[in-house]
């Protein structure tokens, strides 16, 4: 049920949603909680799950206690359109945000980049962003060859480069796989004049990092750290060594352009897969044997 009632004004423990001209927000209100956290979904997200969808990261966010403004797009305009800016705005001016103890942003990939662009706007402490594009402009990405259907003309002026709206958070994190090129020439975009940011490096993985997180078991856990002030750097590496238990690793790296062309990293990427119960077989890696 839509409720038109602005989030300001709602009761605590309400769960209830608010309709812009260009996006729908879930929002909840926990009863107890002094932290907000503000999340904006991956376009991915639309097309799988439709207009009945929640909020991203809704349920969890919600059973760890915290309030949520979750940020769904009703078209693929990595969030640019005047409304939601207005309603940022506004949301500011009545000390909607101010009124929590803390507040992040948190995002993935088109996502990623509004968990960026808006931190200031929502007096954000904390953003959180999963391979995020810092702008499609021409001016600041004229290599960027994905996302054909984007107007880059549009991007020529306004909200058109992540890199300055996370002025004045504590910290902001980006995971993301350095390997993958235009990923990490979008990541570094974000670092000229932003010290507050962390680089969170997983390599050979590709773009989908939140599928490769929660596959590696690492989603959550690192989500909930990041949001509590208790990330660990050196147990995050740890913990994303986990991915080379996953064939599909072994599947990615092998065909990386460096790797492929050399049969000497050819090489040396079977044997290491080997060991992890991937061995290289007639140009693929077999199943551990417990699983055949």
């Amino acid at each position: 049920m839509t409720n038109p009632a602005p989030a300001d004004t709602a009761p605590a423990g309400s769960r209830f949603f608010i309709n812009l001209p260009h996006y729908r927000i879930d929002m909840f209100l926990a009863a107890a909680a002094t932290d907000l956290v503000v999340t904006f979904e991956p376009m991915g997200r639309r097309k799988t799950f439709g207009e009945g969808r929640e909020g991203w990261g809704m349920r969890f966010l919600q059973g760890l206690g915290y309030s949520v403004m979750a940020v769904m797009i009703k078209d693929c305009d990595w969030y640019r359109q005047a409304d939601l800016a207005a309603f940022f705005a506004q949301m500011q001016a009545r000390g909607f945000f101010r009124s929590f103890a803390k507040v992040s942003t948190y995002g993935g990939s088109m996502g990623g980049f509004a968990a960026l662009a808006y931190a200031d706007a929502v007096s954000a402490d904390i953003v959180l962003s999963l391979n995020p594009q810092a702008s499609l402009a021409a001016a600041f990405a004229p290599w960027e060859s994905r996302f054909p259907f984007v107007d880059r003309k549009q991007w020529q002026d306004g909200l058109n480069n992540a890199a300055a709206g996370f002025k004045r958070v504590r910290q902001a994190y980006v995971i993301y796989d350095p390997w993958l090129a235009l990923d990490a020439k979008q990541v570094q975009l974000l670092v000229a004049d932003n010290p507050a940011l962390v680089r969170l490096k997983v390599p050979a993985v590709g773009h989908g990092m939140p599928k490769w997180l929660a596959e590696m078991g690492l989603l959550k856990p690192t989500v909930g750290a990041i949001l509590a002030g208790q990330f660990c750097l050196a147990d995050f590496y740890q913990q994303a060594r986990k991915r080379r238990t996953l064939r599909r690793y072994w599947q990615l790296l092998i065909a990386l352009p460096r790797v492929a062309k050399s049969p000497l990293f050819t090489e040396i990427v079977g044997r290491y897969a080997a060991q992890y119960g991937f061995p290289y077989r007639q140009g693929t890696f077999a199943l551990p044997d417990a699983a055949l």
